[in-house]
């Protein structure tokens, strides 16, 4: 088995990534199995014990506020077209989850800066 992938995507909505991955993302090639946290994806017809052309494990988690995917493959030898699958789905990611910056507060130059940030940055 072998990671070939490994992102960070904005949102802490895990269940929504989730979602999106096994209802709303098509695949450039292959099809794709829900699975409990994510999806399994084969390059051919996933109606075979194995599929001869292979499969790849895609899977989410969440920690602080982040959501975090992997995709491992447990073949040796790379599935054709995976670079192209995994390039696919980054950017499907990048529009479904894009980054969010919010505007920064108004500091005021009287205070301290971490004063002023604190109500939006509280300490755990």
């Amino acid at each position: 088995m072998q990671e070939i992938l490994y992102l960070e995507i904005p949102t802490p909505h895990t269940s929504q990534v989730i979602q999106w991955l096994q209802q709303d993302w098509q695949p450039s090639h292959g099809e794709i199995m829900p699975s409990p946290e994510g999806v399994q994806w084969y390059a051919a017809r996933p109606d075979s014990i194995a599929s001869p052309l292979g499969d790849i494990n895609i899977f989410l988690w969440s920690l602080q506020r982040t959501t975090y995917l992997k995709a491992f493959r447990y073949q040796a030898q790379p599935i054709p077209q995976e670079s192209a699958l995994l390039a696919h789905l980054q950017r499907q990611l990048r529009i479904a989850f894009p980054p969010q910056y919010p505007e920064p507060p108004a500091i005021d130059p009287q205070v301290s800066i971490f004063t002023a940030l604190e109500p939006y940055y509280p300490r755990r």
